[in-house]
């Protein structure tokens, strides 16, 4: 059931506007007040999917009820009803906020605006929460490559650096803000061929594992790296980008020799 606030001083047109929304089969309970304070009240307290509102009332608005409705609960879709709103007004207090505008001389087009409403919130409601549900698994992504004893490296098809983790950092020696959109330095001339090569099987949809390199430090010195590939694709299906996941084995290499 939706729960719509009227502001209305009118009891005729109250009545008239809840005879349409009831044969529209628009399943709501309004709540009508008259006054400011009763309208602030009902913003502040008030479970709402919905705000109508008349242009004139004594003592008060529609334009300062929009207003206030902006301030306290701007997520509720706000619709003026009038039957004295000149076209110029209605169209700036579309630029103020307002949802819609209905004339009560032409009240049918009260229920295709108010359906029309509810809608369009509904859906960026929806969205709202699909955007909420994607930053907090990004951050939970951001938190957990962070935290990775593994160096996690994503780069764009010309090998510019998009992200670069900490243990990337403790690697290499560049902080994430000196190499983020450079050119990836690690890779040293004598291997560039090689790395090439891998990249271009990578782009190709292979998924590369347990390559042995020797990488450049920030200080010039070269680490050995244990390096895997994998493409990363668009919404299409072609690879926009890569990540490189590396591991240093500098140690165990001295071991073995």
């Amino acid at each position: 059931m939706l729960h719509i606030l009227l502001l209305e001083d009118d009891s005729a047109d109250s009545e008239l506007i809840r005879a349409t929304l009831n044969n529209g089969g628009v399943n709501c309970e309004l709540k009508q007040v008259e006054t400011r304070t009763d309208f602030l009240a009902e913003l502040q307290s008030g479970n709402l999917d919905l705000i109508l509102s008349d242009y004139l009332l004594p003592q008060f608005d529609g334009i300062s009820a929009l207003k206030m409705a902006q301030e306290t609960r701007p997520d509720v879709p706000f619709i003026l009803v009038s039957g004295v709103l000149g076209e110029e007004r209605a169209i700036e207090a579309l630029k103020d906020g307002a949802t819609d505008y209905v004339l009560k001389q032409r009240l049918e087009r009260l229920l295709p605006s108010v359906q029309r409403a509810i809608r369009e919130n509904q859906e960026r409601q929806e969205l709202q929460r699909a955007e909420e549900s994607l930053r907090q698994t990004d951050d939970m992504l951001r938190a957990v490559v962070d935290a990775s004893p593994v160096a996690i490296i994503t780069l764009s098809l010309d090998y510019q650096v998009l992200t670069w983790n900490k243990t990337a950092e403790e690697i290499y020696g560049w902080k994430s803000f000196e190499i983020l959109h450079q050119p990836l330095p690690v890779i040293p001339e004598k291997y560039q061929n090689a790395f090439n090569g891998c990249v271009e099987r990578v782009l190709q949809n292979q998924n590369l594992k347990n390559l042995e390199f020797r990488h450049l430090r920030k200080d010039g010195s070269e680490v050995d790296i244990n390096v895997s590939l994998a493409p990363i694709h668009d919404c299409e299906g072609d690879s926009c980008c890569f990540i490189m996941t590396a591991v240093d084995i500098t140690l165990s290499k001295q071991v073995e020799a």
